[in-house]
């Protein structure tokens, strides 16, 4: 039992999301597998306006948007190959940022 539980736990470790706090206007690079794209947010008085848009390959893009209230959460997620489990990243609302946790590293656009 306790081999089982050690091995659930690295292989929790293995595939841990990483998050990132994004900043108003500020675009980030975001990847779900083969899907990338970009994604940012807008501060509109007390509304958290957020927009990602994603692509794969030279595929036709697909823009999500969303008003986040308060500790408010959406995710975008990604089927993966026959038997393996979604890619999935998710957007979270706290206070006056976004942060955004996923399977790879977020990357800011404008440094």
């Amino acid at each position: 039992m306790k081999h089982l539980i050690a091995l659930a736990l690295v292989a929790a470790s293995t595939v841990a999301a990483q998050a990132t706090e994004l900043r108003p206007i500020e675009a980030a690079s975001i990847e779900l597998g083969p899907v990338k794209g970009v994604a940012y947010y807008d501060l509109r008085g007390s509304e958290c306006h957020l927009v990602a848009t994603l692509a794969q390959g030279e595929g036709l893009p697909v823009r999500f948007s969303s008003i986040l209230a308060p500790q408010e959460r959406i995710s975008i997620s990604v089927p993966g190959p026959a038997g393996a489990a979604a890619q999935e990243i998710v957007f979270t609302r706290r206070g006056d940022s976004v942060v955004v946790s996923g399977p790879q590293p977020v990357r800011s656009l404008n440094n």
